[in-house]
């Protein structure tokens, strides 16, 4: 009598471990960019558990803007990952736009999945992902950045007021 619900507890502890592992081998589509091209449009449709994961190469300081365009009924959402594993960006937290300045060098992954609610449920939505990186570094080296911060991601050690200058 209690094998069943033993087995069924395993069972639902595992459970989360199979989709972490069967998102960890995912094939990603590897992104080339053409000398002199900066941006990319990707359309694909995914389903269920499916994912669509997108890999490209970046150095440290390029600028990018990745936008993620789904339809209204379906939860679609983007996952950014840099050279190193950290998260840069949660798309089911932070939307369906990430604009930064990149801080590794090496190929970062953008993953597009339907959130559980529908996935589980088997809907399915096409999607539109737009891809634009700005190097920074031209042919005499990387760009001088300004000596200040500013916006509401500069942090400084969590200072506060005005801070006219990144000395700290």
């Amino acid at each position: 009598m209690f094998r069943p619900l033993i087995l069924a507890a395993l069972l639902s502890i595992n459970a989360p471990g199979a989709l972490a592992q069967d998102v960890a081998n995912e094939v990603p589509t590897i992104l080339r960019f053409n000398p002199g091209q900066s941006s990319q449009e990707i359309r694909g449709t995914i389903a269920g558990y499916q994912g669509a994961v997108y890999a490209l190469n970046a150095r440290s300081g390029d600028r990018a803007d990745i936008r993620l365009d789904g339809p209204r009924n379906v939860s679609i959402y983007q996952n950014i990952t840099s050279p190193s594993g950290r998260t840069v960006f949660n798309g089911s937290m932070s939307g369906s736009r990430f604009t930064g300045t990149l801080n590794e060098s090496g190929v970062y992954r953008v993953r597009v999945y339907l959130m559980r609610k529908d996935a589980r449920r088997g809907k399915r939505g096409d999607f539109r992902l737009n891809i634009r990186l700005d190097s920074t570094v031209g042919p005499g080296g990387p760009t001088p950045r300004p000596p200040y911060g500013h916006g509401p991601s500069f942090d400084c050690r969590k200072a506060s007021g005005t801070i006219e200058t990144a000395i700290c």
